[in-house]
């Protein structure tokens, strides 16, 4: 399932979030998934120089988008008009 999902705010921690991608710093709060799971979502810190609150993101979760697993910036990605009639609302 994918959702499109809006920025409400960026965050930078003192100290990192350890993944097996490396540490993480930087956390996105979205307006729908930081609102169904009460927390934000950890980004690299590239990808967190390029957000600015109000941006939107296409969100890719196993169905349910507390269960998401990955992100990709909608500005930078084109999804075909017959993948977009599917999208979450």
């Amino acid at each position: 399932m994918i959702y499109i999902d809006v920025v409400k705010s960026t965050r930078m921690l003192s100290q990192g979030v350890k993944s097996e991608k490396g540490d993480y710093y930087c956390q996105i709060e979205f307006e729908k998934y930081s609102k169904q799971t009460g927390e934000y979502y950890t980004i690299s810190r590239r990808m967190f120089d390029k957000t600015k609150d109000g941006d939107e993101f296409y969100l890719v979760s196993l169905g349910d988008i507390k269960k998401t697993i990955s992100i990709f910036p909608r500005k930078s990605y084109v999804i075909s008009k017959e993948i977009l009639e599917k999208v979450a609302k």
